[in-house]
């Protein structure tokens, strides 16, 4: 395999670009002479605009990731696109492609295949075909429909097969969807948004739509493409009102959507759609668990189940408050438990069947309550005892309220730690929501107790040494029906003693705390954490006590932010990572550091000579050394 799939790689610049996603076709030369003087007269002004500014002698113009011959665009009075006839498309690739390349670029291919009767035909000096190359520039981009002789293909995001068969979409005569010609009843440009030199991007163009806007497309731009602000992406596409639920998941790339595979079957023929299936629901024996049925589809590989609390119907946005997750792609079943719910909650449950290259569309959802708690008591029963305790050993810093939600009192509330013999420190911070007063205590699982606070409201804290490794429990006496409770737990080695001079009486112990902050406030934003000694990655301004005196190694997390997807001029922000440091602890004193990361931006802008980029690179920032992270991923193939 080609090394840069399996590294991660340090090099001098960075080549970048985003691929932008839609999903309607440019109209055949036939299909363009019959459309309104309107629409042509659009698409005549974005030509004449991309002409203007062409060089002498160059044979392509370039719209995003899509070329368009200079000679084509000449002769038509507006875009075109003849298909491949007979649907079969011949290719041929670059002596640069390596045999794991060729191999990700047939399998993307496969997804068109599988949906449409298209035939990709490995050329045997056939005319009309695809020249598929190594972007060396760190490019995507295709040449729309079959423009007749040899026409080039640049792939560069070879570890996604979709952003492939994004391009592949494009030979095929797929268009941007966000430039179709009914868009503007979908979504708003924000022009004053985007990139001056990149508006040629948004304009709306003469093209044959089949079925309605399609925001799930895998060809649709996301919200924030071309956006002028590198650093803080602006809304360059905002979905009309009736459509705002789009807004974040627009600009997708993981699946072909239903009209990607309808509308591709409607330019070539085939099958290219997967029916939806039929749920009903129902609500399930333990507390916060609804079930799910539905029967199996003809040629379906799996099923996605969606839920949501709210009854605004689809797109219903991935969730994590339920297992398995809204938006989790089930195995080839017929059943699902949804477990780990609100109780008693209502929900709209759905299902799509999928496929490797599709989706269908959501089957009609059922309306659902969630299995209720008894006597209205918290999501952690049954917790009554401590031979029924809730495991929290595994959420150490974890607030409960980020588990399953705040504990509510009717009776005793019991939770289970099992410590290890490096956390016999152990400090547990609890808040109280309510007016009544709460108690609570950290027992041995003999019995002993070991430490209690209690209180009305606002915070207290237990700081206790346990004898030994083993399990403990914190309970929270019932005293109070109704009333609200939160806490977390965190362990420390357990306190070191010295022997003193003289007579040799051991000293108080020996153990300092460690404040570690991040700056600036955008890595804090993106993810930047701190760990000490391997340990748990830690958010920054967080302090750690009880740390033994001595040296301890300090390490940054490395980040990469997100780059702005949907145009390929759009820049990456990248993060260098501070150093790690060696603190000393010293005892019963307070250490603090700071980490400071670095930003840096680079960003490719790239225009087309002849048959290949000229390859103009713009480096918007100073700094000449990232950390780049191969995009390899393994892919199996259909037999």
């Amino acid at each position: 395999m080609n090394t840069r799939h399996g590294l991660i790689m340090v090099v001098a610049f960075v080549l970048l670009a985003t691929a932008c996603f839609g999903s309607s076709f440019l109209p055949t030369d036939d299909e363009l002479a019959r459309q309104s003087e309107i629409q042509k007269a659009r698409a005549m002004e974005s030509i004449a605009r991309l002409l203007l500014e062409k060089d002498s002698g160059q044979e392509y113009v370039r719209v995003d990731d899509m070329l368009f011959p200079v000679t084509a665009l000449l002769d038509k009075s507006g875009f075109a696109a003849n298909p491949w006839p007979e649907g079969k498309v011949y290719y041929e690739f670059d002596g640069n492609v390596s045999l794991d390349e060729r191999r990700y670029w047939i399998e993307a291919a496969g997804l068109w295949a599988n949906v449409a009767n298209v035939f990709f035909v490995e050329r045997a000096g056939e005319p009309n075909y695809i020249h598929v190359k190594d972007s060396l520039q760190g490019v995507d981009s295709s040449a729309v429909g079959m423009a007749g002789g040899e026409q080039q293909m640049t792939i560069f995001s070879w570890g996604a097969p979709f952003a492939i068969a994004h391009e592949i979409g494009h030979a095929l005569g797929l268009w941007h969807e966000h430039q179709r010609s009914d868009r503007d009843d979908y979504v708003t440009i924000l022009t004053d948004n985007i990139q001056p030199d990149l508006l040629f991007n948004f304009d709306i163009q003469a093209t044959t739509n089949y079925g309605g806007y399609d925001f799930d497309s895998v060809m649709h731009y996301a919200k924030d493409a071309c956006s002028k602000d590198r650093l803080h992406p602006l809304i360059t596409i905002e979905p009309k009102p009736d459509y705002s639920q789009w807004l974040n998941l627009m600009g997708q790339l993981d699946h072909l959507s239903v009209l990607d595979a309808w509308g591709m079957a409607q330019r070539y023929g085939g099958l290219g759609t997967l029916r939806a299936p039929t749920v009903t629901a129902r609500t399930g024996f333990a507390a916060g668990d609804v079930i799910v049925d539905w029967e199996t589809v003809p040629g379906a590989t799996g099923y996605r189940i969606h839920y949501e609390e709210t009854d605004d119907g689809p797109p219903y946005t991935p969730a994590q408050d339920g297992t398995p997750a809204s938006g989790s792609v089930l195995g080839n079943v017929t059943e699902a438990t949804i477990s780990g719910l609100t109780p008693g909650q209502w929900y709209r449950v759905t299902v799509t069947a999928v496929t490797k290259a599709l989706e269908s569309d959501y089957a009609a959802p059922a309306a659902v309550r969630s299995m209720p708690l008894p006597n209205l008591d918290d999501r952690y029963e049954p917790n009554n005892d401590s031979t029924e305790a809730y495991d929290i050993s595994s959420h150490r810093l974890w607030w409960l309220d980020n588990v399953l939600g705040r504990g509510k009192q009717r009776d005793d509330d019991w939770y289970r730690i099992t410590l290890s013999p490096d956390q016999l420190r152990v400090q547990i911070e609890w808040y109280f929501g309510g007016s009544a007063k709460i108690a609570i205590g950290f027992y041995s699982a003999t019995g002993d107790l070991l430490g209690s606070a209690s209180s009305t409201n606002g915070t207290e804290m237990i700081d206790v040494v346990v004898p030994n490794a083993g399990t403990y429990f914190v309970k929270v006496e019932g005293d109070n029906a109704g009333a609200t409770y939160d806490f977390n737990w965190n362990a420390f080695p357990p306190p070191v003693t010295v022997e003193g001079e003289g007579e040799g009486e051991g000293e108080a112990e020996t153990v300092g705390s460690l404040t570690v902050n991040i700056e600036p406030e955008d890595a804090r934003n993106e993810g930047a954490q701190w760990r000490v000694d391997s340990g748990a990655w830690q958010n920054g301004g967080v302090t750690m006590s009880g740390l033994a005196v001595g040296p301890h190694l300090v390490e940054f997390k490395d980040i990469l932010s997100e780059q702005s997807s949907g145009c390929s001029c759009s820049p990456k922000n990248v993060w260098t990572t501070p150093a790690s440091q060696t603190v000393d602890i010293t005892a019963n004193q307070p250490a603090a550091i700071t980490g400071t990361y670095v930003l840096s931006q680079k960003v490719l802008a790239a225009s087309v000579a002849g048959n290949g980029f000229r390859g103009d690179l713009i480096l918007v920032s100073f700094v000449v050394s990232v950390l780049l992270a191969a995009r390899g991923r393994t892919i199996s193939f259909r037999t």
